[in-house]
């Protein structure tokens, strides 16, 4: 079964065979369609411009496939293979678009002119990515973002949760309401960081900054400190006369 060039807007083709439609040409509407438990094969296929707003890939591989101009927003890419670079070439708007499980590999990425809202980005591996100057309910659980520059940036109610943010830099950054459980700040600043309403219950602080930074973030009981500059300006690490930030500018 061959479809060319086939408008196949809302289908819905779940638990199809993997040895289903060979799609010789990308289509120009794929709005809502669902090729979930697909398993399809679909790398190196040609999908510039088209539209895959909603569209649920779930399971699909899209090595080398063309994704120039597509649009993405609120499509279901869970355990997508293959996704890399090409997905810098989308349109901008990747406002809840699900990557959860695909951990896509964009080391370095700009995502600056991405509009990141609700987008799941767990797992994804992002060193040194250049996020957008504002970013909202996005999910960054288990991500690698080592060595980011969030300087100034608005993470508003982000989950972090799980993330590697060692040897990055938040100072000045707004962190309200944002997640940021067990993640790793090891060697991280957070100077004059907004930690409003942030949660750091089981966070990494060793060897990080958190001088001048305000809000009164909840978790500091679990943390774990280590030559750690509390917001208060004094050092916590274990085995010291001050073991903790909790009294001086964290809550438990």
């Amino acid at each position: 079964m061959t479809w060319t060039r086939t408008k196949i807007t809302g289908a819905t083709l779940a638990n199809m065979s993997k040895s289903g439609p060979a799609i010789e040409r990308a289509n120009t509407d794929w709005t809502g369609t669902n090729l979930s438990g697909t398993d399809l094969d679909l790398s190196g296929l040609n999908l510039s411009g088209q539209n895959l707003t909603d569209a649920n890939l779930s399971g699909a591989t899209l090595s080398g496939a063309n994704l120039s101009g597509a649009t993405i927003r609120g499509a279901t890419l869970v355990d997508v293979a293959g996704l890399g670079p090409a997905l810098l070439a989308t349109t901008a708007n990747w406002t809840g678009t699900d990557f959860s499980g695909s951990s896509p590999m964009l080391p370095g990425a700009d995502l600056s002119g991405k509009t990141l809202k609700n987008t799941n980005l767990s797992g994804a591996i992002l060193p040194g990515a250049i996020f957008p100057w504002t970013f909202k309910g996005t999910n960054l659980s288990g991500a690698d973002l080592r060595g980011v520059d969030l300087v100034f940036k608005h993470a508003v109610s982000v989950d972090f949760s799980g993330a590697d943010l060692s040897s990055s830099v938040l100072t000045w950054s707004v962190l309200t309401d944002s997640t940021l459980d067990g993640a790793d700040f090891g060697g991280t600043s957070l100077v004059f960081a907004n930690l409003t309403g942030a949660t750091l219950h089981g966070a990494s602080l060793v060897g990080a900054n958190l001088g001048s930074a305000w809000g009164d973030p909840a978790g500091g009981s679990s943390a774990v400190y280590g030559s750690t500059t509390c917001p208060d300006a004094t050092v916590a690490s274990p085995a010291t006369a001050q073991t903790t930030c909790v009294g001086h500018g964290l809550n438990p």
